[in-house]
């Protein structure tokens, strides 16, 4: 009964500030993750497509051996995202290519033809625009795709002159293999199997899921600073004078921060899900993995109050540690993005066993698969608590 009446007293304090733990648990975490969510719309978008862009060709050589290359780009796939646009000069295309007018500039040298029929390297100019990123890549790779052709076709010939002494003959012979080269070039190597559509997080998702979990362990924080803060004023002496132990204080404390950070958790879920559409997957799966949010986030208050016995040190330290848990495991920017070392080193954080959970419900995994990580949560969660308890106990 103690436990209870302590629990109870526990949400009564929380009530008394509920506007401003509103403000920071709901609405603060809401209006970030749909900032962060709007920033990266566009890059996190399931189905986004390459916007078509405008790439400039300047034949100068003018003969029949620069064409196969135009014709490459105005092939009917290939068209629905580079527009071609022929230029009779350079001119002033740098200033163009500076402006953005085009993404890239193809520029085939004068002596183009001349180096094929002498047998000499042949390259072809690739001009990118500055903020070509990587539609720039994607034209100066098929340019020297095909200028590796070429340049093969040269060495193939060369070594049938070197053998046959002969110019006629190695014409001839060159002509003869001439379409079997060109088969294997023309020829697709590429099989298409149509896939289920990948299972990918829209920026909706990451960044609400993010913003939950990093906030709600802040709840951890203002809920062990709440406890500490009555050691500090002398009001557990006057409560263990009540006959009521410490375990009892210790666990209806608990109980406490185990019940908001669930309402805070449903109620982020709700808010998100109503005004800015996520998708968290299968409620029924939602409810053991809340569940175990709660329970983790109710046991790293227990490693609070069980380390620390000052405030300002507590707050200071452990912000800190939320802020680069959530910098690490990439709750500021698209995960995809984070570095190989930190991918690593993300999964000693909090935020990526929780992150692991709310994403493979929102990408419709079983529930089969999430069982591990749930298990693991709960067992470490207990003992931490359990641990805490008998530290608690014994603890002046």
């Amino acid at each position: 009964m103690k436990t209870i009446a302590i629990f109870i007293n526990s949400l009564r304090q929380f009530l008394v500030d509920i506007k401003i733990h509103i403000f920071v648990f709901l609405v603060a975490p809401f209006l970030i993750a749909l900032m962060y969510g709007s920033i990266y719309k566009n890059i996190l978008d399931p189905n986004r497509t390459l916007t078509k862009f405008t790439v400039a060709y300047i034949d100068l050589d003018k003969t029949a051996m620069s064409k196969p290359l135009e014709n490459i780009f105005t092939e009917e796939k290939l068209k629905k995202v580079v527009n071609l646009k022929t230029l009779s000069s350079k001119g002033n295309i740098n200033s163009s290519l500076i402006d953005g007018t085009y993404s890239s500039a193809i520029v085939v040298p004068a002596d183009f033809s001349k180096n094929i029929g002498n047998g000499k390297p042949v390259s072809i100019e690739v001009l990118k625009s500055p903020s070509a990123g990587v539609n720039g890549d994607i034209v100066y790779d098929i340019v020297n795709a095909y200028c590796s052709y070429l340049n093969m076709n040269n060495k193939v010939y060369s070594v049938i002159l070197n053998n046959t002494k002969n110019p006629d003959l190695t014409q001839k012979i060159f002509n003869d293999i001439l379409p079997v080269i060109d088969a294997d070039l023309n020829r697709s190597y590429l099989t298409i199997t149509p896939l289920a559509k990948a299972k990918v997080l829209d920026s909706s998702q990451e960044f609400a899921s993010n913003m939950l979990i990093m906030f709600s362990i802040f709840m951890a924080l203002s809920q062990a600073i709440s406890i500490l803060i009555e050691g500090e004023r002398g009001t557990l002496n006057r409560i263990y004078s009540t006959a009521t132990n410490r375990l009892s204080f210790y666990f209806g404390k608990l109980l406490g921060t185990f019940t908001i950070s669930i309402i805070q958790v449903l109620c982020f879920i709700t808010v998100s899900s109503i005004f800015i559409g996520v998708n968290y997957g299968s409620p029924y799966s939602m409810i053991p993995i809340v569940f175990i949010h709660a329970l983790l986030i109710t046991s790293i208050t227990a490693i609070l109050i069980s380390l620390f016995k000052n405030t300002t040190v507590m707050g200071g330290l452990f912000s800190f540690i939320i802020l680069l848990m959530t910098s690490i495991s990439g709750g500021f920017y698209p995960s995809q993005n984070v570095p190989g070392f930190m991918r690593v080193a993300s999964h000693f954080t909090f935020n990526y066993w929780l992150k692991d959970l709310y994403s493979s419900n929102m990408m419709g995994d079983t529930f089969l698969s999430l069982g591990n990580v749930l298990v693991i949560i709960l067992i470490l969660s207990v003992a931490i608590i359990s641990l805490g308890a008998a530290k608690y106990k014994y603890t002046d």
